[in-house]
């Protein structure tokens, strides 16, 4: 029994659960001997042509079930993880997200040392004028990613005034962009080094 064949049949349940579609595994049946469990097999014997590990396959299962739900595919089920046409579309997806996010870490280890600069994030960089927090954000000097990692950033923001406030996103769609990027075990532990003790990760499933 191949044990990366079980955790990715779970792992694919679990994403498939998150767009609606429960999947219910079979009663009194050796999961092994059936149709599912030799169609993840299947996959996860493609994967590994492609070289990718098992975090790598677990970016690409979410990634073939959005794309299945946005063109009507989910009804499938385990076999949309053998489609040729999607597996390397998706595959083709992941490589560009990679890449998109290796080109933030970068951008998000130059900013990081600003943090502790000058005067306190939430403090005006001249009278009468935006906090400096916000003030490097509508600069590009920080990504607006930093607001949703660095716990400096997150004290700032809750003493900003409110106007200011709303001129940034708000709690939940900064949640939404700190889950996306730390649920990455990559991720988590490149950023993890860049932030030392400021990596804010509240909200985050401890799994990673």
């Amino acid at each position: 029994m191949d044990d990366i064949v079980l955790s990715i049949y779970d792992w694919f349940k679990r994403i498939m659960a998150t767009v609606g579609r429960k999947v219910v595994d079979p009663q009194c049946i050796d999961i092994t001997k059936t149709y599912r469990y030799r169609t993840i097999s299947k996959f996860v014997d493609k994967a590994r042509e492609f070289d990718l590990d098992k975090n790598q396959m677990q970016a690409l299962v979410k990634e073939i079930v959005i794309y299945s739900k946005e063109h009507k595919l989910l009804h499938r089920g385990t076999s949309i993880l053998n489609m040729s046409d999607v597996f390397l579309i998706c595959c083709n997806q992941l490589e560009l997200s990679v890449e998109a996010t290796d080109g933030l870490l970068n951008t998000v280890q130059v900013a990081f040392p600003m943090i502790g600069q000058n005067e306190p994030l939430h403090v005006p960089e001249k009278l009468g004028g935006f906090s400096r927090l916000v003030c490097l954000i509508n600069s590009d000097r920080m990504p607006v990613e930093m607001l949703a990692l660095s716990k400096q950033c997150r004290a700032a923001l809750r003493r900003i005034p409110a106007d200011e406030r709303a001129l940034l996103p708000s709690d939940i769609d900064l949640l939404k962009i700190r889950v996306k990027l730390l649920m990455d075990k990559s991720n988590y532990n490149k950023l993890k080094t860049i932030f030392e003790g400021d990596l804010l990760d509240s909200g985050v499933p401890n799994e990673i």
